[in-house]
């Protein structure tokens, strides 16, 4: 992919935050760049486009920003011209790829609490020594994670519903889904579109951070094949975590899942609210798959 951005013709379509960092990191890489958007904008670029302009010209491929349904005009022409269009999280992955090898993404979804359970997954893993940051649609954006001269092991991206509606290739070693609500039904179309989208993730990874608390979750992934973790608020059976009297509990991240280990105690919590608590049980699973001991992920929830 890097050698190919040399001197390739890259519309990047969208200018708002996603826009301006892919463009900054195609740049960076050799390409020459020209954006497009419908709405104003205040990049000091010499080459924004109309669409009529964008359908106009020549170019190898696209990149777009989660928000542009596929089903626009500008999108639809580019794909009749057989022009690939690519999402930022599929760019980033095929470079991250190349130049960072070693570094593992973390993936976040759900209609509620994504923010906090990145942000509280991602200061586990700092507190265990691990060179990490939160990305996506919190803090810095996929493409500069990946390019940032930081070198980070783990990624801990939030992912919106249009975020995974449009990516194909990145591949999790873990992921969690948080809920399911009514949310940009108009963008998707229906609920069910909305919930497909979320469901996209399991595509990309092999082991699943689930929250058992939600009824629409656990019934659209009975038939996924991967290795699938509930957590809940309720007592956890064998290969869960859970909450037993005024403990965290981990029963799957254990050497024998008979047994149990605590993660933190309720009180540790703050705010000790039910969607507080099933925010950290998503969390603490998530840093338990990269092996973050419970003792670490306790002081981590109580700092």
């Amino acid at each position: 992919m890097i050698s190919e951005l040399r001197n390739a013709k890259v519309l990047v379509v969208g200018s708002g935050i996603t826009g301006v960092a892919v463009e900054r990191a195609l740049t960076k890489f050799g390409a020459q760049v020209a954006s497009v958007d419908e709405r104003e904008t205040s990049i000091a670029h010499k080459n924004v486009l109309t669409v009529v302009g964008a359908l106009n010209s020549e170019f190898d491929f696209a990149v777009v920003s989660p928000g542009w349904k596929p089903s626009h005009p500008l999108i639809e022409g580019l794909k009749a011209k057989n022009i690939s269009v690519l999402s930022e999280i599929d760019l980033a992955w095929q470079i991250k790829e190349e130049i960072r090898p070693f570094q593992k993404w973390l993936a976040i979804t759900g209609t509620n609490g994504k923010t906090t359970t990145v942000e509280l997954t991602a200061a586990i893993l700092k507190s265990h020594g691990l060179n990490v940051t939160a990305c996506g649609n919190v803090g810095e954006t996929v493409i500069d994670a990946v390019t940032s001269s930081n070198e980070y092991e783990y990624l801990v991206v939030e992912l919106s519903s249009f975020q995974l509606d449009w990516s194909e290739l990145p591949k999790f070693h873990a992921c969690a889904i948080l809920n399911f609500a009514e949310d940009h039904v108009d963008w998707h179309g229906n609920f069910e579109n909305y919930v497909a989208a979320k469901l996209r993730i399991l595509d990309r990874t092999d082991l699943a951070i689930l929250n058992g608390d939600d009824d629409i979750l656990i019934e659209k992934v009975g038939n996924w094949t991967g290795r699938k973790v509930f957590y809940s608020i309720a007592s956890p059976r064998p290969g869960e975590l859970g909450v037993v009297e005024e403990v965290l509990i981990d029963r799957a991240f254990v050497e024998d899942p008979m047994e149990a280990q605590v993660i933190a105690d309720l009180n540790d919590v703050h705010p000790k609210a039910a969607h507080s608590v099933s925010n950290t049980l998503a969390a603490a699973g998530l840093a338990r798959s990269v092996g973050v001991p419970h003792e670490t992920i306790h002081h981590a929830i109580k700092d």
